[in-house]
């Protein structure tokens, strides 16, 4: 069953690393290189679109090396209301270092309240005394 697969364990644990959860974080870098063979299942699984799937799928297609459909899903994933998806929209961007759209995709998720985005942004203004650009 796919729950039990590192793959998906990966998924949930990157969301929750990127909240701040720091026994996450040290969860997601002993499993990092567990990977399942079945990509394409686990992208059915998540394409159901129940809840937080949306964003998670994203995650899945991103770390896969598929960042243009991952924005997709992450895009989906925000308009639902999920503040995760915007987190990674930022992510994204600073990626590909588009600093100004990152930082607008870093305030949407604080706004939807996101614990990651919300850290970002205040060590920001403590860097920077503004988050203005």
């Amino acid at each position: 069953m796919l729950w039990k697969e590192p793959m998906m364990a990966d998924v949930w644990l990157r969301r929750a690393a990127d909240g701040g959860d720091a026994e996450a974080a040290e969860a997601l870098r002993s499993v990092a290189n567990n990977r399942i063979d079945t990509l394409d299942e686990a992208v059915e699984f998540f394409e159901e679109g129940r809840g937080l799937d949306i964003a998670n799928l994203g995650v899945l297609l991103e770390t896969h090396g598929r960042a243009e459909e991952a924005r997709d899903w992450y895009l989906k994933a925000q308009e639902r209301g999920d503040a995760y998806g915007a987190f990674r929209l930022a992510k994204l961007a600073e990626g590909a270092g588009e600093r100004k759209t990152a930082l607008g995709w870093y305030r949407r998720a604080a706004e939807m309240g996101h614990p990651g985005a919300e850290r970002f942004l205040a060590e920001r203004r403590g860097a920077a005394g503004t988050v203005n650009e």
